[in-house]
């Protein structure tokens, strides 16, 4: 009687001891995969487009590689269609129009839109939504959401940036006295 009394209880520690057991397997799965989630988060790669107005003077778009990796068959789409203005002439940017096949991680594209005037005539609303879309070297796809809108920033005062007419006088008066002195 004692002996199945005692194997009752063994039995029953046993079984205690297997659930808990169970449990702590349970737990370690889900701390390994949030451990692995955030290092797939540290390490992927992350790409942000947006138009950085200087002063009242100028528009430029620029893509840019956040991430630690490579990002590879970057396509920015906007709605509206995003346009460049140069001598008068508009037509959709490059940025956008064109597919960037590598983005390694830092790096940054960099094209000029339009003076303030001729943006706001190309683009009234100054207001864009669309995404950034690329994948990394495993061919994992990314699709990046954003919303810009410029109307916020027009009128705001801006220190930091030089006015661009004044450095071109800089410039031509550098360029003055260089002659002068090459020309003796």
């Amino acid at each position: 009687m004692i002996t199945l009394i005692l194997t009752a209880v063994l039995v029953v520690i046993t079984g205690v001891y297997a659930y808990l057991t169970f449990q702590i397997l349970q737990t370690n799965r889900a701390a390994v995969a949030a451990m692995r989630e955030q290092i797939a988060a540290s390490l992927r790669l992350y790409v942000s487009f947006d138009l950085v107005p200087f002063g009242s003077v100028l528009i430029e778009a620029h893509l840019h590689n956040t991430g630690r990796t490579a990002a590879h068959n970057v396509r920015v789409t906007t709605k509206p269609q995003l346009r460049r203005v140069l001598r008068g002439e508009s037509s959709p940017a490059k940025l956008t129009e064109n597919v960037t096949a590598l983005l390694p991680p830092s790096a940054e594209v960099v094209e000029f839109i339009a003076g303030w005037p001729d943006f706001k005539k190309w683009h009234a609303e100054q207001q864009f939504s669309g995404a950034v879309s690329y994948s990394d070297s495993t061919g994992h796809l990314y699709d990046e959401p954003f919303r810009i809108d410029l109307s916020v920033r027009e009128g705001m005062s801006h220190v930091g940036r030089a006015d661009m007419a004044e450095e071109l006088k800089n410039i031509s008066e550098h360029l003055k006295d260089i002659k002068r002195y090459l020309g003796r």
